[in-house]
């Protein structure tokens, strides 16, 4: 399960790395979380439309990226996902708790700073103003279900 995070924030953007936009937002996570004693690898950039941060909680590698959407929903999306593939999930790799963790210390750093407003956690990508978001991230109850159109 992904945590995606949307929000808006007046943080200028980095005159040394403009494009994609985010660099700015990503560096102060990763300073931020380097301080927190996580053990972070430097910015990345991901698939040239966002900025990426590599980090490990429990030896389990992690990352998040931000970048910049400008919708009618929100400006920016920041998503906490795993490094795990499909084959080392199916062999029983989980990350659940260290997903949730990565999220709940970037919600933390960023509703501390009045800079960032509007932080709204989803469950799946987003496009309708109806969807569903959360105040904070938590564990998402998905129900299993069969891929039939009703």
């Amino acid at each position: 399960m992904r945590y995606i995070l949307t929000f808006k924030t007046n943080i200028p953007e980095s005159t040394e790395y403009p494009r994609p936009k985010g660099y700015a937002i990503c560096k102060l996570l990763e300073e931020e979380l380097v301080k927190k004693g996580f053990e972070v690898q430097p910015l990345d950039n991901y698939r040239d439309i966002a900025w990426s941060v590599g980090c490990q909680i429990n030896n389990k590698p992690l990352f998040f990226f931000v970048g910049y959407l400008g919708t009618k929903q929100t400006d920016w999306q920041l998503i906490v996902c795993s490094n795990s593939n499909l084959l080392k999930r199916l062999l029983g790799h989980k990350d659940t708790d260290e997903r949730i963790s990565l999220a709940k210390e970037i919600h933390d750093i960023l509703s501390k700073d009045k800079r960032f407003t509007d932080l709204k956690w989803f469950s799946r990508y987003t496009d309708k103003p109806s969807d569903e978001w959360y105040p904070t991230p938590k564990y998402y109850i998905i129900p299993l279900r069969l891929f039939i159109e009703e």
